[in-house]
């Protein structure tokens, strides 16, 4: 369980892991409903909205090298107390933004804030600790525990309390501003002396390789876990739905990534990503179902995508982790740039498809498409071309 393992970390990963968590509320008391602000609220199109999550996604991924390389080569406390400034700032914006200009400062500030703070607290964790899959599931369980509250937080906003709330977000993260100032010179910041050939040597490994791979195919996989499926759920069932999905996903990556990382260990990761067009299977055939039908595909998706999800995320991470040896920021920038690659991709994919065809035939597209992907990954382990486990 969560706080069992919570217990067998140190006490600064677990401060870590609450700052992690609190981060976490307030993105997903935003992040799932972003589409639907923007399209219902502000007027635009179903394609602007995808340019918007998408751009925020490759702006927050593809950026993380930088803070990656910040943490590694000036310490960790800089690119942290940058990046939680820049969400500050950008969750003011947001409770005045009324067009499509200032919602792009706003993803564009939001998505620098994660690029530095993100890769700098995870190198915090990982630089505390020698079990890289226990801190994987840990982080990932934090997430899910802002992904868990910050739904129905933000169901609230959306239609009464949008601008009190931003502010409270923004004052969330000053608070956090303050801890890190006070404490973050005390969470071992200590660099070493950089060289970029021993960046470029473990970038061009093997075993980074295959990281890099699954990392944009998990995140192609993931992402309209935050855009597509929020709109699809929205206006074809209601917005509660929405707010179901990312409770349900959440406590169940709470309750039971323990028991999912264990069971799936058995298992290729090529193998486990096949989970991902079950569930979108399951969310097609809700089109045509009523009662109590409706509600089995729709828990059935749910646990297929959180499956995977845990299995996958917590899984190249901690190889990216024990690959990295003292660029370990670096490198999770770098995996970063692969996932915002994913990200963006499957947005702006789901954006012109949507803008052209039915939610219905989106889902089975994606279902085929991802089959398709599956098929080949598993073709090429078989000859292999790939051996991640």
């Amino acid at each position: 369980m969560l706080f069992t393992t919570l217990r067998q970390v140190t006490r600064t990963n677990q401060l870590n892991i609450a700052c992690v968590a609190i981060i976490s509320l307030g993105s997903y008391a935003i992040v799932p409903f972003l589409g639907v602000y923007t399209v219902q609220q502000l007027g635009l199109s179903v394609i602007e909205a995808g340019y918007l999550v998408a751009l925020r996604y490759f702006v927050q991924r593809a950026l993380s090298i930088f803070g990656g390389y910040i943490s590694d080569r000036y310490g960790e406390r800089l690119p942290i107390l940058l990046g939680l400034s820049s969400r500050a700032i950008s969750f003011m914006l947001l409770a005045f933004a009324d067009d499509i200009y200032t919602m792009v400062l706003f993803v564009l500030l939001n998505g620098i804030g994660s690029s530095l703070f993100l890769p700098a607290v995870t190198k915090l964790l990982y630089k505390d600790s020698c079990e890289a899959q226990r801190i994987a599931s840990l982080k990932m369980a934090a997430i899910n525990i802002g992904g868990a509250v910050g739904p129905v937080i933000g169901l609230l906003a959306l239609t009464e309390y949008f601008q009190q709330f931003c502010y409270a977000n923004a004052l969330v993260y000053l608070c956090l501003w303050g801890f890190y100032f006070k404490y973050c010179d005390k969470m071992k910041t200590n660099t070493k002396a950089f060289n970029w050939q021993e960046v470029l040597h473990f970038a061009r490994s093997k075993n980074m390789a295959e990281v890099f791979l699954f990392k944009f195919l998990v995140c192609f996989m993931y992402a309209n876990l935050e855009y597509a499926l929020p709109l699809y759920f929205s206006e074809v069932f209601s917005p509660t739905y929405v707010t179901y999905l990312f409770i349900v996903n959440a406590l169940l990556v709470i309750l039971f990534h323990d028991v999912f990382i264990n069971y799936t260990k058995q298992y290729s990761a090529s193998l486990i990503l096949v989970l991902f067009p079950l569930a979108y299977l399951g969310f097609y055939l809700m089109t045509y179902l009523s009662g109590l039908p409706v509600l089995l595909m729709f828990s059935l998706g749910i646990i297929c995508f959180t499956l995977a999800e845990v299995s996958l995320f917590s899984r190249v991470e901690a190889m990216c982790a024990d690959s990295s040896g003292d660029y370990l920021g670096i490198a999770l920038g770098v995996v970063n740039i692969f996932g915002a690659l994913g990200f963006g991709a499957a947005n702006m994919l789901s954006g012109v498809v949507l803008s052209s065809f039915e939610y219905s035939t989106f889902l089975l597209g994606a279902c085929a498409l991802f089959c398709t992907v599956n098929a080949v990954m598993l073709l090429c382990q078989r000859r292999k071309i790939l051996c991640m486990g």
